[in-house]
């Protein structure tokens, strides 16, 4: 293998942690462009070889709006060896992203758009009987719905909001935006970690990355999905 590449590897499972074969994988570049993809064994195992760089996505589906709807990885940095497990439900956390707030409460912003795989069935059937404006195929999150992890270690919800967002024409789609505490003993345990662990100038690009898990589930249709997120986080003078 060439020293210019790295593995992306994993393990492809549902809700009940059960293997899923032939689950597909992808790598997303900036373009949106699926580049790299490969599919599970009968472990539910795949390992994905690419250039070191910096990936817009990692996604997993199998029997996509069927059995299942997509788990994403975001931002995904590929500068050494990286393990991502993605678990795969009837939800899915799509478009997800954070950012700090300059100057205020110093926690962490998240936001992404939810999909239901019931819900869009059922929003399916009315658009085709009337029209709708607004794109609502959300669970109806609560506090209690949703499990975030920062590196590994689950944190508190300050604010949860549901919101609009623009989708084009007329229309609009629910997201939300999360508002967390930042566990600063975890950002500064994973940073000397990954110092530990990297060799060389392109694995130090890894360093300021901060994994973030979202779980949900809808507690009316017992839908459950998960995503991430590599956050870097600003770096001031």
């Amino acid at each position: 293998m060439s020293a210019k590449k790295i593995k992306i590897f994993g393990k492809v499972t549902d809700f009940g942690q059960n293997p899923l074969q032939d689950a597909v994988v992808e790598i997303k570049n900036a373009h949106f462009e699926a580049i790299h993809k490969t599919y599970t064994n009968s472990a539910g195992e795949y390992e994905i070889f690419v250039e070191k760089s910096l990936y817009m996505a990692l996604m997993a589906y199998k029997d996509y709006k069927t059995k299942y709807l997509e788990y994403w990885a975001w931002n995904v940095p590929a500068y050494q060896d990286l393990q991502i497990d993605p678990r795969i439900g009837e939800l899915e956390v799509y478009a997800m992203n954070a950012f700090r707030p300059q100057g205020a409460y110093p926690s962490l912003f998240i936001y992404f758009r939810p999909m239901s795989l019931k819900r869009w069935r059922e929003f399916k059937n009315r658009k085709a009987i009337r029209k709708i404006d607004v794109i609502d195929i959300s669970p109806d999150l609560s506090e209690n719905c949703i499990e975030v992890k920062i590196n590994r270690k689950t944190v508190e919800i300050l604010e949860l909001n549901r919101v609009k967002e623009y989708a084009g024409g007329i229309n609009s789609i629910i997201a939300y935006l999360v508002q967390l505490t930042i566990p600063k003993k975890s950002l500064i345990g994973y940073l000397i970690k990954a110092a530990f662990h990297m060799r060389g100038p392109e694995s130090r690009k890894n360093l300021g990355y901060t994994r973030v898990d979202v779980t949900i589930k809808d507690t009316q249709t017992g839908e459950k999905g998960e995503g991430c997120l590599f956050w870097e986080s600003s770096r001031y003078k």
